[in-house]
């Protein structure tokens, strides 16, 4: 994503509550269960980094995470970049 296109903002409608949303994004181990087990730490404070590979049988990919925002139970705002890899 360049600098002048617009972030994506991903917004679901769930029967689920508010307070198991928040956990479920906020919580390794909710995250390793739904998300990616990849992930190998996650910090709820804003400038913390993360950074994750997710391969395929000839390719992988770089996730780089840096934690934004942070709104407690309200808000969270992570920057995502993804670089693909060959080989």
């Amino acid at each position: 994503m360049k600098k002048k296109d617009k972030p994506i903002v991903v917004s679901i409608e769930t029967e689920a509550s508010a307070a198991m949303i928040w956990h479920i994004l906020t919580d390794l181990a909710e995250m390793w269960q739904l998300l990616f087990t990849e992930i190998p730490s996650f910090v709820l404070e804003i400038g913390f980094p993360t950074m994750f590979d997710l391969a395929t049988e000839n390719q992988f990919f770089r996730h780089h995470w840096l934690v934004k925002e942070v709104v407690p139970k309200s808000k969270l705002v992570i920057e995502c970049s993804c670089r693909r890899h060959l080989g």
